[in-house]
């Protein structure tokens, strides 16, 4: 990590770069945003030429306007969506107006729903940008077209003023008609967009004042902190009445009516995910086998159908986070997923947690969730709401403060001590605004601590399971070095994923304590807030990409190392110097990619930095440019050993085998006993032949004519009888005898044989010379010569 942290403290000597290069190119960037289509040039004037040449491209530009204006997709996926979203608007304005009649709304629900409409807000924009895309492309084109029926109707005058274009008066008539045409095509397509669009905007400007409206009944809370009647008074136990059992007992009626509904219209969904949790319960159950006892996934293992469970819905919790439309089955199931997750977390943290402390802590607050979710479901009264509150603080506040009496005693677990002190704190400030009447600010407080600390324990549980299934898949891999490795690979991935789960943690806690309505606001504030200091701006997203990149890059370059070391380079039988230098070069390598990354990340223009790098480089592409080359092509040779030592190779017109290579040089020894020393940048750009690369196996060709006239067939056999008779030549691959053409003197035939050994080839061409020639002999077969006749005339004296 040495080199990461140069790194790190080079980008922070760039980033001013980064801020430069976006003011210097603030101007381009702009003006590229604001770009019109710019008016269409008219030809000039000069001769038909110029006409038929414009015309042609106005055809193609129409056969090719069909395709551009066609995407019927995109409006019938917006209807869809929008009518979806209007009729959740509907229902936020219904359960607006019965709450608000039957006088039990209170800030917690006002915020709840003030959370929806924003939700719905955002899902409005990202829905209507896909059609602002295509009323933009179409507006385009409306004036692409506009503008060739102006360069049409000038062509109109030209023909007026000219004979010789009247003769296409025709013919200009017709490419006006055809833009008539594109233009009335493109209208009934952008008037379809334009209402979609005025949809949507009718949407947004409903869901706008409908979040006006709870922003207006929140003020009054967040001005005396909600207070009501106190919890201690009398009138607020006069609420509690026979009256308030018939509302309870109607009310759980309605909501297991409607769980019901619920149950019988995604009971597919629920088949298929049942049928995923005892899938995948049985994996985990087999798994034990594989997992070592002391491992920290073990105790998945011991309870495998809870595992499951979690496993699941916490994977599709997970996806919904980044992408809502992906599981939208959930709808109106949120609160018994949260109550089945919930009892999946109390199994597990049996095994996973080994102190008693932690256990029942955690126990507690999952127990007061889960009773809180249960009175949402019933959609119980406030007063009970207040009352549980209460009396559910007070509890949890007694066993922190004696569980850190306690460990105060012992004097262990520094951190488990200063956290129940902190939530100590919390739950005393809670249960003070209960005294003071504040009952709604108490309750969201509470409410909030309780969802950041099980949210807190969630994701701790999902590090858990993720660092099993790495540590799982790595054990099964059948790279060894992986296998070996397992433990340590592990660990060093696991700071990358709790920063992601720390990250969905943060962004969560922001939308529970009300920073933001929204997960998708709360990200994007993150992403947009700036810390600027002169001309220094850099924002918190822009340093954790940055971390994450340099981290990244540094494991990733460890992991190229340790492949190097432990499994390619000692196949090779290479010296442990040579290794080293090799690890040591790829490090630099993969250190300098990842400045690169990250300087792209920061948004440096890495044009900037051409200056910097030619001073650099002045050394290198005077002095030693030629070094270099080399040295780069031997570690190309090196790697992909395209040559090795013992090949037979031919390098322009000379050929023999290699007898050293070097970093920097080859030496061939040629069948003259010459060395010759290659450069190895002529044998990396240079056309090499390696006779011997995959193996030493080679074919021999002999050629063989013979006169006009002789038997072919006979020819044939006794070319093959010499191959066979051969001792040096394979069987397989089987020779073969061609009779190739008919040539100027002779009938031309090829003998085409195999030998094991290319250093024999020379060997076995003469001796087949030899046999083939005493056979013709015998044969009475002639091999023929060329021969020319020559004609003398005699010239006549005088002529």
């Amino acid at each position: 990590m040495r080199y990461a942290g140069i790194l790190f403290l080079l980008l922070f000597m760039l980033v001013p770069l980064a801020k430069g290069a976006e003011e210097g190119n603030g101007s381009a960037v702009s003006a590229s945003k604001t770009e019109t289509p710019t008016p269409e040039k008219l030809p000039p004037p000069k001769n038909i030429v110029d006409f038929l040449s414009y015309v042609t491209d106005l055809s193609m530009r129409f056969v090719e306007l069909e395709g551009q204006i066609d995407a019927p997709v995109i409006l019938s996926r917006f209807q869809k969506e929008i009518s979806d979203i209007s009729n959740q608007m509907q229902v936020l304005s219904r359960q607006v107006s019965a709450a608000s009649s039957d006088g039990e709304i209170n800030y917690d629900q006002l915020e709840l729903i003030k959370r929806k409409a924003y939700k719905l807000g955002y899902r409005i924009e990202r829905v209507s940008t896909p059609v602002l895309k295509r009323i933009e492309n179409l507006s385009t084109l409306n004036t692409e077209w506009v503008q060739k029926k102006a360069v049409l109707d000038t062509w109109v005058k030209i023909a007026k003023q000219n004979l010789s274009f009247q003769l296409l008066q025709e013919d200009i008539i017709t490419h006006q008609r055809k833009v008539d045409l594109a233009l009335e095509h493109i209208l009934k397509k952008l008037n379809p967009a334009l209402a979609a669009h005025k949809k949507s905007v009718d949407l947004e400007v409903k869901i706008h004042s409908l979040t006006l409206d709870m922003t207006k009944r929140i003020q009054p809370f967040r001005k005396n902190g909600g207070k009501v009647v106190s919890i201690f008074s009398v009138e607020f136990y006069s609420q509690m009445n026979k009256q308030l059992l018939e509302t309870i007992w109607k009310n759980a009626i309605a909501a297991a009516g409607i769980q019901k509904q619920l149950f019988a219209d995604q009971f597919n969904f629920i088949l298929v995910l049942c049928l995923a949790v005892f899938i995948l319960s049985i994996l985990i159950h087999r798994s034990k086998k594989i997992m070592q006892a002391s491992a920290d996934g073990y105790s998945f293992t011991q309870r495998p159908v809870a595992s499951a469970i979690f496993l699941c819905l916490a994977g599709l919790t997970l996806i919904d986070f980044f992408n809502e439309d992906a599981v939208p089955l959930f709808q109106g199931w949120e609160t018994m997923k949260r109550i089945i997750i919930l009892v999946s977390i109390v199994r597990l943290s049996r095994v996973l947690l080994d102190v008693f402390w932690k256990k029942r802590f955690v126990f507690q607050i999952i127990m007061a969730i889960m009773a809180i979710e249960f009175f949402k479901l019933l959609n119980l009264p406030q007063s009970v709401f207040y009352l549980y509150t209460f009396f559910a603080t007070a509890l949890i506040l007694i066993f922190c403060l004696g569980q850190s009496w306690y460990l105060s005693r012992q004097k262990i677990s520094f951190f488990g001590l200063l956290g129940l002190r902190f939530v100590s704190l919390i739950l005393f400030g809670i249960l003070v605004l209960e005294l003071f009447g504040f009952q709604d600010l108490a309750l969201y407080s509470f409410n909030s601590l309780l969802d950041i600390s099980i949210y807190t324990v969630v994701f701790w549980m999902l590090l858990l399971a993720t660092k099993t299934l790495l540590e799982l898949l790595l054990q099964t891999t059948p790279l060894a070095v992986a296998r070996k490795n397992s433990v340590v690979i592990v660990s060093q991935l696991t700071p990358v994923i709790m920063l992601f789960y720390s990250f969905i943690l943060f962004i969560l806690a922001l939308q529970t304590l009300g920073v933001y309505p929204t997960k998708e606001a709360a990200m994007k504030g993150f992403q947009s807030f700036q810390l600027a200091a002169g001309f220094w701006a850099v924002s918190p997203g822009m340093i954790v990409d940055a971390a994450i990149t340099i981290y990244l890059v540094s494991l990733f370059s460890k992991a190229i190392q340790g492949l190097l070391l432990q499994e390619v380079l000692p196949r090779y039988n290479a010296a442990m110097g040579v290794q080293f230098s090799i690890v040591r070069l790829v490090n630099y390598a993969m250190l300098a990619i990842g400045l690169i990354l990250v300087l792209h990340v920061l948004g440096v223009q890495l044009t900037n930095l051409t200056i910097l790098g030619g001073a650099l480089g002045i050394g290198v592409g005077f002095g030693l440019q030629a070094i270099v080359n080399n040295l780069a092509s031997g570690l190309i040779l090196l790697f992909e050993r395209p040559i090795k030592v013992g090949d037979i190779i031919q390098v322009n017109n000379e050929a023999g085998e290699i007898k050293k290579l070097g970093l920097r040089a080859t030496v061939v020894q040629t069948f003259d006993n010459a060395e010759i020393v290659i450069p190895n940048s002529d044998l990396v750009t240079g056309q090499v032949t390696n006779w011997t690369l995959a193996e030493r196996l080679t074919r021999v060709k002999i050629p063989v004519g013979v006169a006009y006239g002789t038997d072919i067939t006979k020819v044939l056999e006794i070319l093959m009888s010499c191959a066979d008779e051969s001792p040096m030549v394979l069987s397989k691959p089987s020779p073969r005898a061609l009779f190739l053409s008919f040539g100027e003197s002779s009938l031309d035939f090829e003998l085409r044989v195999w030998i094991p050994e290319f250093n024999e080839r020379l060997t076995v061409l003469s001796e087949l010379n030899q046999d083939i020639n005493s056979e013709f002999k015998l044969a009475g077969i002639e091999i023929p010569f060329p021969q020319r006749d020559v004609h003398l005339y005699e010239t006549k004296e005088g002529e």
